[in-house]
């Protein structure tokens, strides 16, 4: 067997074995919020078994030419977004979903090279879109910032 294919052998079986925990604990969660229609496992849930089934693709399918990037910029954008996800959990309880996802997105975005403008733009206006459903279609609480409480308690909310 190639060593290529053990590579991806092994990551997806390590993968495989995380997804399987984490839609374990998914199912463990309980509910804390009256109404909340979905209950907290179905994302926990939904995410691993995705896991689940990319990890087996992995495992039966192994990328046959896979090489690691020899290039310096290369390592610094794999840096940069293991850093932005590592910030962003950082962020989400003090600064909220939204602005935590808008500044993130923005980052990522402009690290993969994205036009300014358009970057800025179009992360605002997803984040608020997805805020927005989550919040009030799906009816999920969503962080709304430890930094913005008192703004929203004089505005009644």
């Amino acid at each position: 067997m190639k060593k290529e294919f053990l590579t991806d052998r092994v990551s997806g079986l390590v993968l495989l074995g995380i997804a399987i925990w984490y839609v374990w604990e998914g199912y463990n969660l309980e509910a804390f919020m009256i109404g909340d229609n979905l209950g907290p496992q179905t994302f926990p849930v939904t995410l691993g078994s995705l896991l689940i089934i990319l990890s087996i693709l992995l495992i039966l399918k192994p990328e046959p030419i896979w090489e690691w990037p020899e290039e310096r910029a290369a390592w610094v954008k794999m840096g940069l977004i293991i850093a932005s996800i590592l910030i962003y959990a950082q962020l989400i309880i003090p600064l909220g979903f939204l602005v935590s996802t808008a500044l993130v997105m923005i980052a990522l975005a402009l690290v993969f090279g994205g036009p300014p403008l358009k970057v800025v733009i179009s992360c605002t206006v997803f984040s608020i879109f997805i805020f927005v459903l989550f919040s009030y279609v799906l009816k999920l609480g969503l962080p709304t910032g430890t930094v913005f409480e008192p703004l929203i308690a004089a505005f009644g909310g």
